[in-house]
């Protein structure tokens, strides 16, 4: 041992175990004496290598002035010191990064046997702002028996640089391989070193195997947020600015940890939420392993809305598509911690954390061993309640459709829509008083609606997430005295929350409260009418009894109409908003202040009304055009479905995800068009390009409607224009740079409408598909703009509220001819009035027009009907209707033919 350095350190290791070691405790100071621990790095051969995810192809081993170079390869285990006033002698090796927080150096040291170390003692070179060396930001120490499956077992960052550069391991650990990972600091500087050693025994007789093995280094993932209570997707939550991002794709498993002072220090990452929002991390292994424990390092609460989640949930999965329910931990322990009481067999881990607040995380290690056969094999779909913990809808009827609820007639204080899927049931059925209990009343004498006695229907709706097999529906009903169950019950599944099918309609009480349907159904939205019978109506519990994976249910079946008797429904008239149109908008905005809107003209190629007809892939088909679908947007219907007028004079295609999903990261996600999930490939685009313009397709159904729509009002002179979505590529498709593969996609557009020769549709333009212009995109957007141009087409721009390049106007200097600016106030939780009026002073102000936004639920949902009004509403109050104003149409899908 060497230097007055290492024995201070020593001294004080010693000292600090033996206030620690209790009673009764094996000595882990008598263990390193009887150890006689000393240097062993120079029985170790070591090799050094740089990886810089940022420059993945920076070797600075291959070029003098970005590698102090280890003369003899003994240079760092000789024992010997260079001056520290003196970095260019030859004593110091060390290599020159491009990259802070990401780039990293690795030394690692072969024993020519195992070995036991219990210390590891860095000498760097002081940092020199004038040479442009630094320490490390952050060492690393794993162990590893083979070379291939490594283990961390120590961590240390620059808040602490004296444990940093001398760390102490919380056991002697065997290994034959330490790898020690040094973090950069700064960008394009030096960490030079010149000696390292590892302090412990060649005797293996008393050293520790580690019982994990670091499953995730370096894994692949997939981090998402969700919200179904505010109908919000990953989208929402990265166009809202509520997520810090994934600079790299890779934070959480490059074995690098953030600042715990900073938690804008890059390796964090994380979503914002509501306390109904969850962060869902699916890692991939890669192959199959055995799992037993992940360890999720989390920014302590406390800071800026900063919090723990309330609970981690783990979820296992062999084929990336069934999956295990491994259970919810709730402890903070358990959280950070997540221990499986048996290791399973699994190569997708997922990892589901329920927000209170911002999350931020840095690292989530899954260990365990890299040999299954010892493990259990996973039960992926076992029957479940599939509503458990689920939040659903709750409303009141009377005969007249009149929507009593929320609002009158409401009990057990359910204003969140958890109760009945908390696993809370009442003590007894004939206690009323019970606080499990949910529900309504239907009693004219209870009723300020005046309710005959049976008319009211209480509905349960509720979204299961996924597609799942239906099997089984249990509910619990109060029988306290007059208070009864229903007098009859009718149940509904969907595939997509808009089209229902009747599954049971019938009177038998004992068939309500726990009913099995004949053969296991296919659904993901589950609807559950109950007529009352007499005053109130209250259930504790609903359960939907099922498997989460219904493609492995034998005998399923999708749903089809049942064969009892129905009860006809009466006409509902959506009412209007109960509230007038001057107390829901601000007056301090005078229309004819508001008259700046882009209107049509030769910037938007003459179009005034563009709607946008999503086609991308849907399983139901939903995407796929024909006439039927298409005719209701270019011709205005009259109440008979005649054509009376023309409806839309644009109509623009685009799509957000091609027909494939990226089966390596979990359950259908998606390929996508736009900068965000699994990038497209050539073959998504070739897909999307067939579907468009091949024979048959999209454009094929335009052409012949719009030729319908001539012939029925008698206008020979008859086109419709169309724009075609122009994404900006995620990746090369192979092509050697994005640039070139986009001119690919541009060019077979051009080329592919050409050979159409349609007499009635005309190309008028390209859409800009990102929503937002960044540093990262604003060259290729330039680049479509640039070939709209010399091909004569327009482009278009439809930019979210706030989206970076609105105020800056870089749109405009950028040569883009047509923008429509969204409100977004019809997608979240806002005051409508304020929005609108926001969004119309900005797109007065900057020339640019406006985007009406709704969608097939406005007809069924009351917020979302008083929500798309007040785009009508704002329209005549700020002046952008009839000609006033460019506007483009969101409607989610056949939204206004659903209308019709």
């Amino acid at each position: 041992m060497k230097g007055k350095r290492f024995r201070r350190f020593l001294a004080a290791l010693v000292a600090m175990l033996l206030l620690f070691t209790a009673p009764g405790a094996v000595s882990v100071c008598a263990y390193m004496e009887e150890m006689e621990l000393q240097n062993i790095a120079p029985q170790a051969t070591y090799t050094f290598t740089h990886y810089d995810p940022s420059y993945p192809d920076y070797d600075p081993f291959s070029n003098p002035a970005w590698y102090k170079a280890d003369e003899t390869g003994r240079q760092l285990t000789d024992g010997s010191r260079a001056p520290v006033n003196d970095y260019e002698n030859e004593g110091w090796v060390g290599v020159s990064a491009y990259t802070a927080g990401t780039a990293v150096t690795t030394a690692t040291f072969q024993f020519p046997a195992s070995v036991v170390i219990s210390s590891v003692v860095t000498s760097c070179h002081p940092a020199s702002v004038e040479a442009g060396i630094d320490l490390p930001k952050q060492v690393t120490v794993s162990i590893s028996q083979n070379g291939t499956n490594w283990t961390p077992v120590a961590m240390a960052d620059d808040t602490d640089p004296a444990r940093m550069l001398s760390i102490e391991l919380d056991q002697a650990y065997k290994a034959t391989y330490v790898k020690l990972d040094y973090l950069q600091k700064y960008g394009v500087g030096w960490i030079l070193f010149d000696e390292i050693e590892i302090y412990g025994t060649m005797d293996t007789s008393e050293g520790t195997d580690p019982s994990d093995e670091l499953l995730s280094a370096g894994c692949a993932y997939v981090l998402e947020a969700n919200d179904p209570v505010h109908n919000a997707t990953t989208e929402t939550f990265i166009t809202n600015g509520w997520y810090k991002p994934d600079t790299n794709g890779a934070e959480l498993t490059d074995g690098i940890f953030g600042s715990a002072a900073d938690y804008e220090d890059t390796p964090w990452t994380g979503f914002s939420g509501w306390n109904s929002t969850v962060t869902v991390v699916t890692l991939d292994l890669g192959g199959l392993k055995a799992v037993y424990r992940a360890a999720t390092n989390l920014f302590p609460a406390g800071k800026d809305g900063i919090q723990l989640p309330a609970s981690t949930r783990m979820l296992l999965s062999v084929d990336g598509n069934r999956w295990m329910d491994i259970g919810v931990a709730e402890d903070e322990a358990g959280i950070k911690n997540y221990m499986l009481a048996e290791a399973y067999q699994a190569r997708y881990v997922r990892l589901e954390y329920q927000n209170q607040g911002w999350i931020i995380l840095d690292e989530i290690q899954v260990y365990g061993s890299h040999d299954p056969s010892s493990a259990k094999e996973l039960d992926v779909n076992p029957a479940v309640d599939l509503a458990d913990g689920k939040v659903y809808t709750l409303t009141l009827a009377d005969s007249n459709g009149e929507i009593l609820l929320p609002g009158e007639g409401e009990t057990g204080n359910d204003s969140e829509g958890k109760k009945l899927t908390d696993e809370v049931k009442a003590s007894s059925p004939n206690d009323r008083d019970d606080t499990a209990w949910v529900g309504t009343s239907g009693s004219t004498e209870v009723s300020v609606h005046g309710l005959k006695t049976g008319t009211a229907v209480m509905t349960f709706q509720i979204d299961l997430g996924q597609a799942s097999s239906v099997e089984q529906i249990q509910m619990g009903f109060c029988t306290d005295g007059d208070i009864l169950p229903p007098a009859r019950m009718t149940v509904w599944l969907s595939q997509d929350g808009i089209d229902w099918i009747k599954q049971v309609d019938f009177t038998d009480y004992d068939g309500m409260s726990d009913f099995h349907l004949k053969k296991p159904v296919r659904a993901r939205y589950v609807k559950i009418e109950l007529q009352h019978t007499y005053e109130w109506l209250l259930l504790d519990e609903i359960d939907i009894i099922g498997h989460v994976n219904a493609d492995t249910v034998v005998g399923i079946t999708d749903p089809t109409p049942c064969d009892a008797p129905s009860v006809q429904e009466p006409h509902v008239e959506t009412p209007r908003p109960s509230t007038s149109v001057e107390s829901r908008f601000p007056n301090n905005a005078a229309p004819e202040a508001l008259s700046g809107y882009q209107k049509p003209s030769e910037g938007t190629d003459g179009i005034q009304d563009l709607v946008l007809l999503y086609n991308q892939y849907y399983k139901e088909g939903t995407g796929d055009y024909t006439v039927e679908k298409l005719y209701p947007y270019l011709a205005y219907l009259d109440r008979e479905g005649r054509a009376v007028d023309t409806m839309f004079d644009g109509v623009l295609f685009l799509a957000l995800n091609s027909n494939r999903w990226n089966n390596n990261n979990g359950n259908e996600v998606w390929r996508t068009f736009y900068t965000s999930g699994a990038p497209a490939e050539k073959i998504d685009f070739e897909w999307y390009l067939k579907k468009t313009f091949g024979a048959g397709g999209d454009l094929d159904a335009l052409e012949e409607t719009a030729e319908l729509v001539a012939q029925n009002l008698g206008r020979p002179e008859y086109k419709v224009k169309t724009v075609i979505m122009a994404p900006v590529p995620s990746t090369d498709l192979g092509m050697g740079s994005r640039q070139a593969a986009l001119d690919w996609y541009l060019n077979e557009v051009l080329s592919l409408f050409e050979e159409k020769n349609y007499s009635r549709v005309e190309l008028s333009g390209l859409y800009i598909l990102e929503e937002a212009i960044t540093g990262g995109n604003q060259e290729l957007v330039q680049h479509i703009v640039a070939f709209a141009h010399t091909n004569a087409l327009k482009t278009c721009w439809i930019p979210y509220f706030g989206a970076s390049g609105v105020a800056e106007n870089v749109w405009r200097t950028l040569g883009i001819d047509a923008v429509a600016y969204q409100p977004n106030s019809y997608f979240y939780d806002v005051n409508s009035g304020e929005r609108l009026l926001a969004t119309a002073q900005q797109a007065s102000s900057k020339n640019i027009g406006i985007e009406i936004e709704n969608g097939p639920e406005a007809i069924r949902q009351w917020d979302s009907f008083e929500k798309a009004l007040d785009y009508l509403d704002a329209s005549v109050l700020y002046n952008f209707q009839g000609e006033g104003a460019f506007r483009a149409y969101y409607q989610w899908v056949l939204g206004y033919e659903r209308y019709c």
